[in-house]
């Protein structure tokens, strides 16, 4: 999301001169292969398999939580919704009811870098400190001290978990939080993406630079080096798909990181590209000209566009031929936001919720509600 740019370059100046220190304080953390990550999956394509919303639904619940509090894209596991705070928590609702099970976490501010795997909960952000949680209680079970902030979503693959910052990406034992391996990133100061994997190799882009490097050692593998930064990334059909603050959205090969075929925007220049959803032969991903794009996966031919009245268009996720996304999944002047439901086929608006707020994130999935979050407050459809 464009506000962790945001907050990189307002903490750029205080954090600039504090070198990493990795002090891992591990106590047990129960390793667990039931993995529930930010945009569905290691490769983050956004796609989910759960029944299509067509027809606009009913708001089951409205919670609210400190209205001066951001609130990050909710992942929910085992009747548990989890959102994280600009003001370093992380909030555990239960989600049938809106009910708030517990809070904490000490973050400093989180936003959306959570990441679950069976009860253990992982978080990081501008304090420093990734942190392992037991997600039924919140109780602390090991921590990792990164140096700098970290807001980006965490990777957990294979028992590892995988936290990305301005200067390093770091492999963690998810049990203990020990080191396995850290692997530089230039030390760009700049967005900072989310790291995605498939196979044996993690990707991930700080900045200008876009990197794949080896998951079991982080080796790197190759890189490519912009003069405008990138934005979010996801995987699929052997490429990298991510677009650039130059107007461009690209792919490149997975296997080498040749460029395949970019795809230039309305205005094509200085654009914020939303993360890209995967779904078939079709990549879905939204821009600051106002639209979501529907680019054939293989050729990155336009398919349809859609307008939408936000500022900037937030990240599209779809499940069973449905597209969801926000008008405004960033920090603005408040104001009307939007969630829209768009066949995914056509683009037609299928429906949208109205509301007022300075960003309306994209919303969390489930099996038979949807879950959404303002600033201060978390929204539950059913």
């Amino acid at each position: 999301m464009f506000r962790i740019l945001l907050a990189t370059l307002a903490l750029a100046l205080l954090l600039a001169s504090c070198a990493p220190v990795p002090t891992p304080i591990p106590t047990s953390a129960p390793a667990s292969t039931n993995v529930i990550l930010q945009r569905a999956d290691a490769a983050r394509t956004g796609l989910y398999n759960f029944p299509a919303m067509r027809e606009e639904p009913q708001v089951a619940w409205r919670t609210p939580l400190d209205p001066s509090v951001f609130l990050g894209t909710p992942l929910v596991a085992g009747g548990t919704l989890y959102t994280g705070g600009s003001d370093g928590k992380i909030y555990a609702l239960d989600a049938r009811t809106g009910e708030v099970v517990w809070s904490g976490g000490d973050f400093e501010s989180t936003d959306t870098a959570t990441a679950i795997a069976g009860d253990v909960i992982i978080g990081s952000g501008q304090s420093a400190k990734v942190k392992a949680l037991n997600r039924l209680t919140g109780d602390e079970l090991w921590s990792f001290d990164v140096g700098t902030f970290a807001f980006a979503p965490p990777l957990i693959v294979d028992k590892t978990v995988y936290i990305a910052t301005y200067e390093k990406l770091y492999a963690l034992d998810l049990s203990t939080g020990e080191l396995a391996w850290e692997a530089p990133l230039g030390g760009q100061m700049g967005f900072v993406g989310t790291p995605a994997a498939q196979g044996d190799t993690v990707y991930i882009n700080v900045g200008g630079l876009l990197v794949a490097l080896d998951r079991a050692n982080g080796q790197q593998r190759w890189k490519i080096e912009s003069q405008m930064q990138f934005f979010w990334l996801a995987l699929g059909h052997g490429l990298v798909y991510i677009g650039n603050a130059n107007g461009y959205f690209y792919a490149y090969d997975q296997a080498s990181g040749e460029e395949r075929w970019k795809f230039k925007s309305k205005f094509g220049v200085d654009e914020v590209w939303s993360a890209p959803a995967v779904a078939g032969d079709t990549i879905y991903t939204g821009s600051r000209d106002h639209n979501v794009y529907a680019l054939n996966a293989e050729s990155g031919e336009r398919k349809w566009a859609f307008q939408t009245a936000g500022d900037a268009v937030g990240d599209p996720v779809v499940s069973e031929g449905v597209v969801y996304l926000s008008d405004s999944n960033h920090f603005l002047p408040p104001g009307i936001r939007r969630l829209h439901a768009l066949d995914a086929a056509t683009g037609q608006e299928l429906w949208n919720f109205e509301t007022e707020s300075t960003l309306l994130t994209t919303p969390a999935l489930g099996p038979d509600m949807l879950f959404t979050t303002i600033t201060g407050e978390v929204i539950a459809f059913e």
